[in-house]
């Protein structure tokens, strides 16, 4: 079995930024959260238990503009796109299993989900440990 070296992560995550916005779980104290990657490797927790906030909130906006002048085209957004480092299973199995069922296997199909779906990257880890919950 072979591992990547905490080196060569921060590496991995300093090569992705030239491409993305990379966002990396981060721990303060007891809370843990998805966090914009400065550069260097403060605080990151790639392999621990999940952060609180669910992936989702990447893939669905509170706020997002849907219309330019009535037209049927989905606005683009000049915004880069983003890769999630330390995604855990749990999130991936089943918060994607549902909201692309709801956003994507109907009639409907939400294009702002969906085009976040494509263009974004979501990167992996196991938890390592347990915490009480």
């Amino acid at each position: 079995m072979k591992y990547i070296t905490w080196e060569n992560i921060i590496r991995l995550l300093e090569s992705l930024k030239r491409e993305y916005k990379v966002y990396v779980p981060v721990r303060k104290g007891e809370e843990r959260f998805y966090k914009k990657f400065p550069g260097g490797d403060e605080d990151i927790i790639i392999g621990e238990v999940r952060p609180f906030e669910p992936v989702k909130a990447f893939f669905t906006r509170a706020r997002e503009k849907v219309s330019d002048n009535f037209t049927d085209d989905v606005p683009h957004s000049d915004d880069r796109p983003f890769a999630i480092v330390g995604v855990k299973n749990c999130d991936l199995q089943q918060g994607f299993k549902v909201m692309d069922h709801v956003f994507g296997d109907h009639d409907y199909k939400d294009p702002f989900y969906l085009k976040n779906r494509e263009e974004n990257l979501v990167i992996s880890s196991d938890c390592t440990f347990a915490i009480d919950t």
